[in-house]
């Protein structure tokens, strides 16, 4: 049996939000907003089925939410501000790959699409840059395999698995709450 996380972090398209959400015209006046702006709503952006109930769960038992996905930057962190994710995700635990790869590119002078590779899921990279964030913010050493991502296909399950991290489909949204409870 695998012991309770002390870490969640989430995918974002099809796991935290559904991808017609996304692409509706709602979801493109979202993503192509301003995050302040859009804290300063309510939310538009509908979650998922099951997340909220995770999202309460974890918050009872004091279990930090993160978000790790190759999603673009500001459309991720728009979208996270335009939904009730935004009361349960901890803002020193967003990774999110292109974040990197503009970094590399515009300070850096580096190569955008090779740096983003080297980010991108299936590399570890971004659990391992959130569990440092996470160990640092925290004050405590925490193992992987007291990590948890919740995702919805097999290149998040492969990335995790790589990662030493728990793994559970968004899908099993009773598996999940078992897991953490």
């Amino acid at each position: 049996m695998t012991k309770k996380p002390k870490i969640i972090a989430w995918d974002i398209e099809e796991t935290l939000i559904p991808q017609s959400e996304i692409n509706s015209d709602k979801g493109d006046r979202v993503v192509r907003g301003n995050a302040l702006e859009l804290l300063t709503r309510d939310p538009v952006i509908k979650l998922n089925g099951g997340v909220i109930s995770i999202f309460e769960t974890t918050q009872k038992l004091s279990i930090p939410n993160g978000v790790i996905s190759g999603f673009a930057y500001q459309f991720g962190i728009n979208l996270i501000s335009a939904s009730k994710a935004r009361d349960y995700i901890d803002p020193k635990l967003i990774e999110l790959s292109h974040k990197y790869a503009w970094e590399g590119m515009v300070l850096d002078g580096k190569d955008y699409d090779k740096i983003l590779e080297e980010w991108n899921k299936p590399s570890i990279k971004m659990y391992d840059s959130l569990l440092q964030k996470a160990n640092y913010n925290f004050g405590e050493e925490v193992d992987p395999r007291d990590c948890l991502y919740i995702g919805d296909n097999e290149k998040d399950e492969c990335a995790s698995r790589e990662a030493k991290w728990q793994y559970s489909d968004i899908n099993n949204i009773n598996e999940i709450l078992k897991k953490i409870s």
